[in-house]
């Protein structure tokens, strides 16, 4: 491996630490906005035994 495929490889590894958290929450923050939108519905069709 020359000089600059290793260079490129540790750029590529930083860049990946540091996105996986941000991807991870955002990932988790548009889940948590789905569940917060669809549960009024899901408390209402369980309230009349619909679930």
């Amino acid at each position: 491996m020359n000089h600059e495929s290793h260079e490129v490889d540790e750029r590529r590894e930083r860049l990946s630490c540091v996105s996986r958290p941000f991807v991870s929450f955002v990932f988790q923050a548009a889940t948590t906005a789905a569940l917060d939108a669809l549960l009024p519905s899901i408390l209402d069709q369980a309230f009349k035994g619909e679930l």
